[in-house]
């Protein structure tokens, strides 16, 4: 058995329905819309000692519109539009600023490697201008070498 939720009455009302593929839009001069629900499902075992209830699973949701038209184009009052431009700049914004750091992350790994290579190099560098410092008449004392 279904219940009735309170109906409620709009003056002009617009309806935007929409998924990931359509989109449908109606408006008209009046209309009306209630919920309607099926009565709750009883789960209440043999051992319990109060009934126990869990909501159903589905709800259906009535509109009546008088003299109503289907649209392709959504006309929005400058309110609502100011609000869908200020969510979805914030949206584009936190998008730029995870963008943000992720560059940033790849910077600070680029510039460490930068500072490594560099402290290489600067290591090479040093090690190639004593390399003619280097005396080849000394003989290593610490290994015996055997001429056979």
């Amino acid at each position: 058995m279904k219940k009735t939720l309170q109906p409620k009455s709009i003056n002009q009302p617009r309806i935007l329905i929409y998924d990931d593929e359509n989109m449908d839009y109606r408006v008209g001069s009046c209309g009306s819309f209630g919920i309607t629900s099926e009565p709750p499902i009883e789960i209440t075992s043999w051992k319990d000692n109060t009934r126990k209830n869990i909501p159903a699973p589905t709800q259906s949701f009535e509109c009546i519109i008088s003299n109503y038209e289907e649209l392709e184009y959504i006309k929005l009052d400058d309110t609502t539009m100011r609000r869908i431009a200020k969510f979805n700049k914030d949206i584009y914004i936190q998008k730029l600023d995870e963008t943000i750091k992720e560059k940033e992350a790849k910077i600070k790994e680029l510039d460490d490697i930068l500072q490594d290579k560099e402290g290489r190099i600067d290591k090479l560098k040093k090690f190639v201008a004593k390399l003619y410092d280097i005396d080849l008449s000394d003989e290593d004392e610490d290994y015996d070498y055997y001429d056979d």
